[in-house]
C-alpha cells in the first residue's frame, strides 16, 4: 500500500481571513475547531484567488460554511 505524503507547511491565512477573525470571534473559534486538513483547504481556496476581489467573494461564500462546521468539498459546487 502507497501512502501518500503528508503535508507538513504551515498553514498561511490570507489577511481577509485574519481581518474576519478579528471581527467574528465565534468565526475563529470554529475555524481552530478544524482539523489542520481543512484549515489548509478553506484557506487555499482564498489564496489561490488571482484579485483580491475573488478573494473577498470567496471569503464572503464560505464564511457560513466554517460556522456550520461543513466541509468545503462537499459545498463548493454551490459556492461556484
Amino acid at each position: 500500500m502507497i501512502k501518500a505524503k503528508k503535508n507538513t507547511n504551515p498553514i498561511v491565512i490570507p489577511d481577509v481571513l485574519l481581518s474576519a477573525f478579528d471581527n467574528n470571534s465565534e468565526l475563529t473559534k470554529c475555524f481552530n475547531e478544524l482539523t489542520t486538513g481543512k484549515q489548509r483547504e478553506y484557506t487555499d481556496f482564498i489564496i489561490n484567488a488571482k484579485r483580491e476581489v475573488t478573494k473577498t467573494s470567496r471569503l464572503d461564500k464560505i464564511i457560513p460554511v466554517i460556522l456550520d462546521k461543513r466541509d468545503l468539498r462537499q459545498i463548493q459546487k454551490l459556492l461556484k
